[in-house]
């Protein structure tokens, strides 16, 4: 997907849009919850630099371990199309 971006449009991006599993897992872990809180979650802003810091903790963690992080669901998935566009 990053590679679709225009390279002058990636340094542009100032705020990004997410939907569905991975942004709502993010933003489950941001606010700390235990699980899936959709009256929380929705609307909330996800710092970029939060993407990284959670998606790098995530990925480094065996998938054993990853299912057991609360909040997190089924883990996180788009890491590598996310990544190169976002700016901390």
């Amino acid at each position: 997907m990053a590679e679709r971006v225009p390279e002058a449009l990636r340094d542009a991006v100032r705020t990004g849009v997410g939907v569905a599993g991975t942004m709502t897992t993010l933003a489950t872990l941001d606010l700390g919850l235990e699980r899936e809180q959709p009256s929380r979650i929705h609307g909330h802003l996800v710092p970029a630099a939060t993407v990284e810091r959670e998606l790098r903790r995530l990925a480094a963690l065996p998938l054993a371990e990853r299912r057991g992080v609360r909040g997190a669901g089924c883990g996180v998935s788009s890491r590598r199309a996310l990544r190169p566009s976002w700016r901390a």
